[in-house]
Parts: structure tokens; C-alpha cells; sequence
């Protein structure tokens, strides 16, 4: 009789030991897009250019009649995010957090924009032309050449976040958390390229310039750069909507959109690596299945 009570309490104790749920659980996959704007200003620098492409025919070989435009450089793309969220045992190991997830997954980024730009401007006397009333009106031939560096890449990165949000209870919940990105760039090309054109001018008696555009000549350039490694560091900050609170369907199924200002750590155009901050928005749908 002892042996057997030995045997079922054993047996009870195996069985509570295997009926403890996993402490980490898959419960959501979940897919958002959206656009991000990271500044440009440090990924290279106009000697780093000029070295990349010296000797093309599309720079001159003077720059003393250039001056370096004073703007705010920003590399521009789209973003496609595919996920999973993990929740976490409770203490009682009954059953799983609803307020804290492990987000997984991979996010696919391209990037391009300009941040180095020379521009050249120089104006010459032309012609002279008679108003009807006699007034003589001076016309200027102005030459413009413009002259752009710039860089872009696609880019393939693993994509983690801890996100803890409001209860869940309601249909409606904020999240907040931190993320971290880090993968490769690749396909990466500097661009060079040249836009000229001249165009004559005059102004009339109230003083309004008037133009005509009539000689027009662009150019490009391109390098291939090695790919190279891709960072990031973010804060995602969000807004879940359940979508149905009878039906399953429409229960499983949230919308949510989210924003995350961050740092981004990419390849310069020569070597080394730069910083740069930035934002991303994100729409997107999850199913809820845990």
C-alpha cells in the first residue's frame, strides 16, 4: 500500500512538473510598413567624395569658385517589418503576461538621399532691351552648375524590442519599450552628379525679375562601396487597437501604429562608421493567437 501511494504522488508530481508552462511563448506574428528619415550629414564628408571620384570628367578641376550649400542632409526610405511577439510566463506559471512581449523579427530598409552639395553661380551682361514707354531694361546671361554627392543602400537587419504596454483588458492600449537593430547594408553606391544650365534675366519696372530658362545639362556618376554593417538603437512608442471584442476573428485581429526616434549607425562612404539620429513610423497588423 505505501508503494503505492509513493507511486502516485510521484506520479503527481511529474505530471505538475511537465503541465508548467514554457516560461517564453510565441502568441502573435504581426507584419507594419512605413517610411524613416535619418540624417545624412555624417555618412561622408566632401573631401571623402572628392577623393572617391577624382579624375571623373564631371568635376572641375578648380573649386575655389564653388561654395558648399548650408542645409540639413537627410537619407530617406521605406521600411517593411516581419514579426513575432513572445510573452513571458506570470509568477504563478498559469499563465502569460499580457503587458510585456519580446518583439522578434526582420526589418528590410533602402536609404537615399544627397548631403554634399557645390554650387556655382556667375552672371554676365548679355543684351539691352527697349520698353514700349523708352525705359531700357540690362539682361543677364546666369550660369548655374550644381554639383551633388550622395549615397544609398538597401539594408537587412534583425530586429529586437521590449515592449510593455497599458492592460490589455481594454480594446484600445498604449506600448512603449526600447529596440535594437543590427544586420547588413549592401547593394551600397555613391552618386556624383552635375546639373548646369543658364538662363537669361531682366527686370521689369516694378522690379519682378523675369526669366528664361534655356540651356540645360545633367549628368550622374555612380561607385560601388562595400557593404558593410548597420545598427540601430530606438524607442517604440505605440497605439494597439483590438478589433472586435465577440467574434474571434476580429479579436485576434489588432491594427496599430507606431513611431521610433532613434540612432542609426551606418558605414561612412570611406571608412569607419557613422551616427546619426532619426525617426520611423510604422502601420501595422497583428493576430493575436495566445
Amino acid at each position: 500500500m505505501k508503494n503505492l501511494f509513493l507511486s502516485i504522488g510521484l506520479l503527481g508530481l511529474s505530471t505538475g512538473v511537465f503541465a508548467q508552462l514554457p516560461a517564453l511563448k510565441p502568441g502573435d506574428v504581426q507584419v507594419s510598413v512605413g517610411p524613416q528619415v535619418y540624417s545624412a550629414n555624417r555618412v561622408g564628408s566632401l573631401t571623402e567624395y572628392q577623393n572617391l571620384f577624382n579624375g571623373s570628367s564631371l568635376l572641375p578641376g578648380d573649386f575655389s569658385q564653388y561654395s558648399k550649400q548650408s542645409f540639413f542632409s537627410v537619407s530617406g526610405s521605406g521600411s517593411l517589418f516581419l514579426g513575432t511577439g513572445w510573452y513571458f510566463r506570470n509568477k504563478d506559471k498559469t499563465a502569460y503576461k499580457s503587458n510585456m512581449t519580446l518583439r522578434t523579427g526582420l526589418t528590410y530598409f533602402s536609404s537615399y538621399g544627397f548631403n554634399n552639395n557645390l554650387i556655382q553661380t556667375s552672371s554676365t551682361p548679355y543684351d539691352t532691351l527697349k520698353g514700349s514707354n523708352g525705359t531700357m531694361y540690362p539682361v543677364d546671361s546666369t550660369y548655374n552648375h550644381s554639383i551633388s554627392f550622395g549615397s544609398q543602400s538597401q539594408n537587412l537587419v534583425l530586429d529586437v524590442a521590449m515592449i510593455f504596454r497599458t492592460t490589455s483588458a481594454k480594446r484600445f492600449s498604449l506600448y512603449g519599450g526600447l529596440g535594437v537593430q543590427a544586420g547588413a547594408s549592401f547593394n551600397r553606391i555613391a552618386t556624383l552628379r552635375s546639373d548646369e544650365y543658364s538662363y537669361l534675366s531682366f527686370a521689369d519696372n516694378s522690379g519682378f525679375l523675369r526669366s528664361n530658362s534655356n540651356d540645360y545639362h545633367g549628368k550622374s556618376e555612380t561607385k560601388e562601396l562595400k557593404s558593410s554593417l548597420v545598427m540601430g538603437f530606438y524607442v517604440p512608442l505605440g497605439m494597439d487597437l483590438q478589433l472586435g471584442k465577440k467574434r474571434e476573428f476580429w479579436k485576434q485581429l489588432h491594427v496599430f501604429g507606431e513611431m521610433r526616434p532613434g540612432m542609426m549607425v551606418t558605414g561612412r562612404v570611406s571608412n569607419g562608421y557613422a551616427v546619426n539620429p532619426g525617426m520611423s513610423f510604422q502601420l501595422g497588423v497583428k493576430v493575436k493567437f495566445l
